[in-house]
């Protein structure tokens, strides 16, 4: 009977001693966009990166859809890192990557299988304002409307011929 009390005091500090896993650390959320697209809502992530140019930053911006499962990513390229109000013009010839252009292009996938390619519709107003940049933390805010029609698309999907990207308005990091 001795060694039964034993053995559940020793099982008991055992348990007593071991600490509780620590729950998962959600990713740190390091920029977001909200806006209207095509009329509706809408929320994704937002970050920028360095581009070729040293003195100019890509920013990306991309949402899951939760009805389709579907990954929506745009990005605009070659933005100084200024605030000013720069117009954005769609972009032909890709063959030129160190061409100074302020150019858009927005994405459908799933995970890595393309099924919507939109290039920026040629229209005045496509536009990306920046209101405030950081140089010391490579913090960015601002706002943009933009508007792309289908150059390819997987027709038995049901997505759009055009997305309208309207009052967004965005914060985000330019990472290194």
């Amino acid at each position: 009977m001795k060694k039964i009390v034993t053995a559940m005091i020793l099982l008991a500090l055992l348990f007593a001693c071991t600490k509780p896993e620590p729950e998962p650390q959600k990713p740190e959320i390091k920029g977001r966009l909200n806006a209207l697209k095509n009329g509706e809502a809408w929320e994704a992530y937002a970050h920028g990166w360095k581009s070729i140019d040293a003195q100019k930053n890509d920013y990306y911006f991309s949402a899951k859809d939760e009805k389709t499962g579907l990954i929506h990513k745009f990005s605009v390229k070659n933005i100084p890192f200024a605030e000013n109000l720069y117009e954005v013009k769609p972009k032909y010839d890709f063959s030129n990557q160190n061409d100074s252009l302020i150019f858009s292009t927005y994405y459908i996938v799933d995970y890595d299988l393309g099924l919507g390619d939109y290039r920026l519709l040629d229209r005045p107003g496509n536009i990306f304002h920046l209101t405030h940049v950081d140089s010391v933390t490579r913090h960015f805010s601002g706002t943009l409307d933009l508007e792309f029609i289908v150059i390819d698309k997987a027709d038995d999907l049901g997505l759009p011929d055009t997305i309208r990207i309207k009052n967004g308005v965005f914060f985000g990091e330019v990472m290194r």
